[in-house]
């Protein structure tokens, strides 16, 4: 094993680099040394990757340089992370008021950008463009964020997702990384124990998932549906994972949970190798935890600064999730950030009549392929009612409503009354994101 280990590191994924165009395996080696590095030295890296990152925005992406004009700055006034406060925190709304030319770098060449699709989370599906340099980057903090529960690239893994596998590009890395997808229909009892029958017969070392589709997984499991083997370890990623799920999913898996988190533009944040605390790529990105004011604080609004993405920068983004700063990782040789928790994932689960379960992801994959739709939130009334209020783009129209209503009772199932309401706006919650789906309170889940 440790020799295909090995083969991976330094054979194939250099290879798959050097055709693909990417530079994972280089990014990874850097990252692997850095999370050693002293908390100073770290921050000596952001801030001569931040002095970069603001001139090339100022100079070459439209958006900044009149952001910047507009408030009286210019880049020499950006040399310390301190100093990204005289810039204003930016939403993804102000990324949306002009065509995509106006926030893309015009000294990249298009060809070279990668097209890149938020979680939606929030309801706000939100496309955006990377370079490969920052994809390749991100991806590795990523592995780096893995290696920390113990995997090393060439060990079996399965993914298990709602979103169906397409393309042979993607099949063939599958083949080469040892990797098994499983593809999740539904939430239903009888795809979940395809699933199971699945994991049986590969006996992936390593399992990632969606917590909610782990959870209802592990209620079948220790229903008597057996899992004939415990996986080495479980990366949970996409939304909140409580610790009663946690402990449900070990219980049934007979493995540990190293849950992480990203969106765009962010670091990877991910637990320990002892779980005592999210680390967060500081090579990769700044973070900053803000309250409603903009004031520094151990608990609000997760603002992040992209080191790497050069083709359409992200600075001082508002994530629209809330974290909270730990007062030390409790864990040693890594002087990353290090994270108490997550707590912006807030993503409820309806349950139909029949006894399907629907979460956030379910909606965005599907909403994902409806361009004319601008935000969207999905309230649960009753069990047998659901509301689907939709801002939409000038594009909308009956047929483009008709098909979102087929695919939707296709989805969520003809025992469930489906409105489509149009509105011009869905409000924010205090803290100043939006909810995707809302459960109503006489609507109960059975566990």
């Amino acid at each position: 094993m440790a020799a295909f280990n090995w083969l991976q590191e330094n054979i194939i994924l250099p290879a798959s680099d050097f055709i693909s165009g990417s530079s994972i395996s280089g990014s990874l080696r850097f990252l692997l040394e850095s999370q050693g590095w002293t908390t100073e030295k770290l921050v000596g890296y952001q801030e001569e990757r931040l002095r970069f990152m603001v001139r090339h925005a100022y100079e070459n992406v439209p958006f900044y340089h009149d952001l910047f004009q507009q408030h009286h700055l210019v880049p020499s006034d950006i040399n310390r992370v301190d100093d990204i406060r005289k810039i204003p925190v930016i939403s993804k709304n102000d990324l949306r008021k002009h065509p995509a030319d106006y926030y893309i770098a015009r000294n990249i060449l298009h060809r070279k950008l990668v097209r890149m699709n938020s979680s939606g989370s929030t309801g706000e599906p939100f496309t955006y463009f990377i370079t490969r340099e920052g994809f390749s980057m991100n991806y590795a903090c990523a592995i780096r964020g893995w290696y920390w529960m113990g995997y090393r690239l060439g060990t079996t893994y399965t993914k298990l997702s709602q979103n169906p596998r397409s393309g042979y590009v993607k099949k063939l890395q599958d083949l080469f990384t040892r990797s098994q997808y499983v593809f999740i229909r539904d939430l239903t009892p009888e795809a979940l124990t395809d699933v199971i029958h699945s994991l049986n017969h590969g006996k992936p070392d390593f399992i990632r998932c969606y917590p909610d589709p782990l959870l209802f997984l592990s209620i079948l499991i220790n229903d008597g549906n057996e899992l004939k083997y415990s996986p080495k370890a479980i990366n949970t990623t996409g939304n909140i994972l409580t610790p009663d799920a946690r402990e449900k999913i070990e219980k049934a898996f007979g493995a540990p949970v190293f849950d992480s988190y990203s969106c765009e533009a962010s670091a990877q944040f991910f637990e320990g190798a002892e779980r005592k605390a999210y680390f967060a790529s500081m090579e990769y990105a700044v973070t900053e935890v803000l309250d409603n004011n903009d004031n520094p604080v151990n608990l609000g609004r997760h603002i992040t600064t992209d080191l790497w993405n050069m083709a359409m920068p992200f600075i001082r983004y508002d994530t629209q999730d809330i974290i909270e700063r730990a007062e030390g990782s409790g864990e040693t040789g890594i002087h990353l950030s290090a994270f108490k928790q997550i707590t912006g994932r807030n993503s409820d689960i309806l349950v139909t009549p029949s006894g399907k379960y629907l979460i956030v992801h379910t909606f965005t994959i599907f909403f994902e392929y409806f361009k004319e739709i601008i935000q969207f939130q999905v309230v649960q009334l009753k069990t047998d009612k659901v509301r689907i209020l939709l801002v939409v783009n000038d594009s909308y129209n009956m047929k483009t409503e008709a098909e979102i209503a087929a695919g939707l009772y296709s989805l969520i199932g003809k025992d469930v009354d489906i409105e489509i309401r149009k509105v011009d706006e869905i409000p924010l919650l205090i803290s100043g994101k939006r909810k995707f789906i809302v459960r109503g309170e006489s609507v109960k889940l059975p566990f």
